[in-house]
């Protein structure tokens, strides 16, 4: 287990410029548990903005150091929720990367864009040529989409330069592809029907599953060669697939050691995240997901407390592995959970947030998370230590604590 980190450099990150939070509470000791050890210092709230309504899918740029992500339900002068993709950095703080980027590049807008309660781009990831070749899920357009940043001037991108690499499976138009991760060389992305829900209708997301055209799913595109070579729509192989009556479907994904990690978008009091096992291009029916032997079901045990407690769901959505730390990270119930990925995925510890928290990245020394409307980081260790440790690890987090008292703010532990 590689999570543990340098004693030493707690004392100089302790104190870190912060914002109040009423929606972020100290999670205690027990709560946090191990992962104590994954930080270096406290919680605090990046980039907040009037416009904020739906964040997602944070990625850091390590060549620019800065954080993109999107909001998945921003309207433009329309009233369109066609979105926004953001941008945060250092030096210049929260600012307007594209408009409409669940709408950019070639084809036309749906007829009903005006009904859409988000038809915004969401989740994203750097492509087969590196940082600045990005990779976006679009749900305005039910489609998989790929620019170079460098190519979007004034908040806007010329549509030749965006190419299609994913709209359809079989002949039949995808649901709303969410998330996605590049992994030696294969895309893989998810595509449940969330994009699918249309103002007016008295059960938006119960209507979502109704009309999706496919079940949700699990897609991969196979090789950069491949989806240069088409120059436009690929057919991705199916890789796992739900009854879309059940309310639910894959939403987060992330590769860990070559099991597809997705955690399972659902709501009290079935509030849970599974690990399903695929191997290679095969696909697993609805029943065998569930197996015990083909599904390490994760602990969720915790829920969003406080004043937020009665309003919000206990939603599970994105997810992020680092292989430095070993450890998997899982927006879910009331915060983010921290799994050991080498020890079949035992729960180390839980960062309470008490909010609806979408996503998380890690980059740049930070655990980045979109929670609602504003964006976190808490700065991650950066030299191994003994994780076994008691005297290491009671330290770190009176470390912690003084910096909590220093700075007068709800942080970490």
């Amino acid at each position: 287990m590689r999570f543990s980190r340098a004693i030493t450099f707690v004392l100089s990150a302790i104190v870190l410029p912060t914002q109040r939070y009423s929606g972020v509470q100290a999670a205690s000791d027990d709560e946090l548990g191990e992962a104590a050890g994954l930080f270096s210092g406290p919680l605090e709230v990046i980039a907040e903005h009037p416009e904020f309504v739906w964040l997602e899918g944070p990625l850091w740029s390590d060549s620019g150091q800065y954080l993109i992500f999107s909001d998945v339900k921003w309207a433009d002068e329309r009233g369109y929720t066609c979105g926004m993709l953001w941008k945060w950095s250092e030096s210049n703080g929260v600012e307007k990367l594209l408009k409409c980027a669940g709408l950019v590049g070639p084809g036309d807008d749906p007829e009903n864009l005006a009904d859409y309660i988000e038809a915004g781009a969401n989740g994203k990831t750097w492509g087969w040529d590196g940082e600045g070749d990005l990779v976006l899920c679009q749900h305005g357009k039910s489609r998989v989409v790929r620019f170079n940043i460098e190519d979007i001037k004034d908040e806007t991108i010329d549509p030749d330069l965006v190419t299609v690499l994913a709209d359809k499976w079989n002949g039949i138009e995808l649901n709303a592809p969410n998330d996605m991760m590049l992994y030696e060389n294969d895309l893989y992305f998810t595509d449940p029907p969330f994009g699918l829900q249309f103002f007016g209708v008295e059960d938006p997301l119960a209507n979502a599953y109704d009309v999706a055209p496919l079940n949700p799913s699990v897609y991969k595109i196979v090789g950069e060669e491949v989806v240069a070579s088409t120059g436009g729509p690929v057919n991705p192989s199916r890789m796992l697939f739900f009854d879309k009556k059940t309310y639910e479907a894959p939403n987060g994904i992330v590769v860990v050691d070559d099991e597809i990690i997705c955690p399972i978008t659902n709501f009290d009091p079935r509030a849970e995240i599974f690990a399903p096992k695929i191997d290679g291009d095969k696909s697993t029916s609805n029943s065998s997901v569930y197996d015990a032997a083909m599904s390490t079901r994760l602990e969720t045990k915790n829920r969003i407390q406080g004043e937020n407690a009665d309003t919000l769901p206990a939603l599970t959505d994105g997810s992020t592995y680092s292989p430095e730390l070993g450890v998997l990270f899982v927006a879910g119930p009331g915060g983010v959970y921290m799994y050991d990925a080498e020890d079949t995925y035992n729960l180390l510890g839980f960062l309470r947030i008490n909010d609806l928290v979408s996503n998380v990245d890690v980059g740049g020394g930070y655990l980045w998370i979109t929670a609602n409307q504003r964006v976190m980081r808490a700065p991650l260790v950066v030299s191994p230590f003994d994780k076994d440790s008691s005297t290491a690890c009671s330290f770190l987090k009176r470390s912690i604590l003084v910096g909590i008292a220093g700075a007068s703010v709800a942080l970490l532990v």
